[in-house]
Order: structure tokens, then sequence, then C-alpha cells
């Protein structure tokens, strides 16, 4: 199962920005945080892409912050 494209961005930023201050090579932990994402998708997601990106949708509505408030 490929990564999910939301997953990866953060990964990606994660990465970039706390490397340093966790002591570890960038690539390593992108490396460690890639497995460790799609792990999460199929142990909660299965293998569909739609109920991934369903998810990371309501799991954004309900972080308390909309533009209507």
């Amino acid at each position: 199962m490929a990564e999910d494209s939301f997953l990866k961005c953060e990964r990606e930023y994660f990465a970039e920005t706390e490397a340093a201050s966790l002591d570890i090579p960038i690539k390593k932990l992108s490396k460690a945080l890639e497995s460790y994402n799609k792990f999460l998708q199929k142990a909660l997601l299965g293998e569909s892409r739609i109920i991934t990106e369903d998810l990371r949708l309501t799991i954004l509505k309900s972080g308390g912050n909309s533009d209507t408030e």
C-alpha cells in the first residue's frame, strides 16, 4: 500500500524540522516515519484510499477550528 499523500507531506515536514533536535539523520527519521504511516494506514483503514481521505477530512473538520466560527 502506498503512503497517503497527506501523511507523506506531514512526514517530510516533520523529518526536516525535527531531525536535528532528535539527533537523527533526516533520511533515517523519514524512512521510519514512512514505515509507520504505511502500517497505520493498513491497520486502521485497510486497502481503501477513499476511506483514508474521508478519515483525514473528518479529522480536519472535527479539529475545532473552522472559518465559520
